[in-house]
């Protein structure tokens, strides 16, 4: 007689497999990476100093040098010379009157430097009339 086959599952193998994980050297890396983070915070930290001075430039005829000081502090209270928003300085710059370009810099270690340049008028008027800025009469 002949024997057949039973049809029987053969025990199945695990398809993936879960590396070996080497514990100790991943913590190292870890403990490395986290030292790394807490210098740059550190670093970051200690450059990053309040504001204490503003230097404001340019040829002030119609803008007060006083005013663009007082806009610059107001935008930058209690923020760092790192974190401070260049960008929003100058935009605070530009809602004062008769302000045409601004540009705003960092001066290392505690300062901001400012260069306002004014509008100029196109005319006036005079006595005559109006008046371009080249001294020709408007009609």
């Amino acid at each position: 007689m002949m024997r057949r086959s039973r049809n029987r599952r053969k025990p199945s193998e695990r398809k993936f497999k879960l590396p070996h994980v080497h514990w100790r050297r991943a913590g190292t890396v870890a403990g490395a990476l986290a030292a790394l983070g807490l210098g740059v915070g550190a670093l970051g930290a200690a450059l990053d100093q309040k504001v204490e001075s503003v230097s404001v430039e340019g040829s002030f005829q119609r803008v007060a040098p006083g005013d663009v000081e007082r806009v610059v502090k107001a935008a930058v209270h209690g923020v760092g010379l790192l974190s401070v928003d260049l960008a929003a300085v100058r935009r605070a710059i530009h809602t004062l009157p008769w302000v045409d370009a601004v540009s705003v810099q960092r001066a290392w270690p505690r300062g901001l430097n400012v260069l306002v340049v004014e509008q100029s008028a196109a005319a006036r008027w005079g006595e005559d009339g109006l008046v371009n800025t080249r001294g020709e009469l408007f009609a």
